[in-house]
């Protein structure tokens, strides 16, 4: 066990390591360019100043979806409407990059 006081924690983009993060994604059938790491500053009870790097936490969001649509067709549109959007707001709006690892449908009762 590993325990830290949070101080801060920022994000970056890197190329996935194999054996630690995910190398594929079933959902594009494509390999995956970058992901997500978290960069956790802190310090320990003894007071060492630490930074952690934590692998393998993608970010989520949940958008409702009434099943009016085929789901394997709509989920493939929507995310590739996310990735365009995304392209945008990141200024390469001519690019193909893929953001969307994974699309699940879920339910809550």
């Amino acid at each position: 066990m590993f325990s830290m006081r949070i101080v801060t924690t920022s994000q970056y983009q890197a190329a996935p390591i194999p054996g630690l993060d995910t190398t594929t994604s079933e959902f594009r059938d494509s390999d995956v360019k970058r992901v997500p790491v978290l960069r956790i500053f802190g310090s320990t009870p003894a007071g060492q100043k630490t930074c952690m790097h934590v692998h393998g936490v993608f970010p989520y969001l949940y958008v409702p979806y009434d099943g009016t649509q085929p789901a394997d067709r709509y989920l493939r549109q929507f995310a590739a409407s996310l990735d365009k959007a995304l392209n945008v707001a990141n200024r390469s709006a001519s690019a193909n990059q893929q953001h969307v690892y994974k699309i699940s449908i879920v339910s809550g009762m």
